[in-house]
């Protein structure tokens, strides 16, 4: 556990979790005998998350609602919240943010957690079919209908509104004033790193050489996400498929980029526009992005190995720090 020592008897205290297949890195400002209750309190939401939302468990909610789809169906609080973010994001993208996708992610091969999938090859083509996100919900009555044969994966929208809040625990209701909260590429950080006021610094991975950074972000309060197409590939007949689905062929995505990390106020809409950016391609994905909100920045990879930025002049050098960027495109 880290722990550095602050002038006001608090200490930045860390400890790295395990959960939705991922590592999540937790760091908070606090007294060292007030932590581990703040890290059982993530535990325990960490828990309830994955129970509810992982498709790779046969009694998680998910599960149960995948397998009534045609009818309506009992859903949880925590259930109702998620199902309507994602109908939000799927009118804000024009529907390239839909969760309709874990037939195409099965019979691409992603139909284990990651690591138990690698190299497995596939006798069952690609489903092209498109779905539309036709959700019925009931917010009065708590239940939801998915449209008959179809199945949904919530990991394009879950981890992100699971560390947006948890944030709002600890920061609202918990006085935590400083802290950071990484669940695998989608994280949140707010106050500052040090009693200096110094910003966290947050390394981007660098597409092509996975193991080091090729820049970093530099930020006092704000969230990341970063989408790779080269992180979570594997083979198959059909050539190397990866985990970020087409909705609109219902295979991995062809565009031109392979990475896209985006920085915002909010880890949810953050996620969001690195899949919409990745899924769509560069021109159509900025163009999205710029059309449908504000008060964005990324930084786009192309499978030409060329960088582009988006964003305000100011944060170069300030927020975004040590990017080779080829190309600019100021807000």
């Amino acid at each position: 556990m880290l722990n550095l020592v602050s002038n006001n008897s608090e200490a930045l205290q860390s400890v790295m979790l395990q959960a939705m297949n991922t590592n999540i890195d937790i760091m908070l400002w606090c007294k060292e005998e007030e932590f581990p209750g703040l890290e059982r309190l993530a535990q325990l939401w960490l828990q309830t998350v994955e129970k509810r939302f992982s498709r790779f468990r046969e009694d998680s909610e998910l599960t149960h609602l995948n397998l009534s789809a045609g009818k309506p169906t009992s859903i949880s609080t925590l259930m109702l919240e998620v199902l309507q973010l994602a109908e939000n994001y799927y009118k804000i993208t024009g529907g390239v943010f839909n969760p309709l996708i874990l037939t195409a992610l099965r019979n691409a091969g992603y139909n284990d957690s990651f690591e138990k999938i690698h190299d497995r090859f596939l006798s069952t083509p690609v489903n092209s079919n498109s779905k539309t996100f036709a959700l019925i919900l009931d917010s009065e009555d708590h239940t939801a209908q998915l449209p008959a044969g179809t199945e949904m994966d919530l990991g394009g929208i879950v981890k992100s509104w699971a560390v947006k809040r948890l944030v709002q625990e600890y920061q609202n209701m918990l006085h935590i004033e400083r802290g950071f909260i990484n669940a695998g590429g989608d994280l949140s950080v707010w106050g500052s790193s040090t009693d200096s006021g110094e910003p966290w610094l947050i390394g981007i991975e660098n597409p092509w050489q996975p193991n080091q950074d090729i820049g970093i972000l530099a930020l006092e309060s704000g969230s990341v996400a970063t989408s790779s197409k080269l992180g979570r590939q594997w083979s198959s007949p059909q050539g190397q498929m990866h985990h970020l689905i087409d909705p609109r062929t219902m295979q991995p995505s062809q565009s031109d980029v392979v990475q896209c990390t985006v920085t915002g106020p909010d880890v949810i809409e953050c996620e969001i526009w690195t899949k919409v950016i990745c899924i769509l391609g560069l021109e159509k994905g900025l163009d999205r992005l710029t059309q449908k909100s504000s008060g964005y920045e990324t930084i786009v990879f192309t499978t030409q190995k060329e960088t582009y930025y988006y964003g305000s002049k100011a944060s170069l050098g300030k927020v975004w720090q040590n990017v080779p960027i080829q190309h600019f495109l100021y807000k």
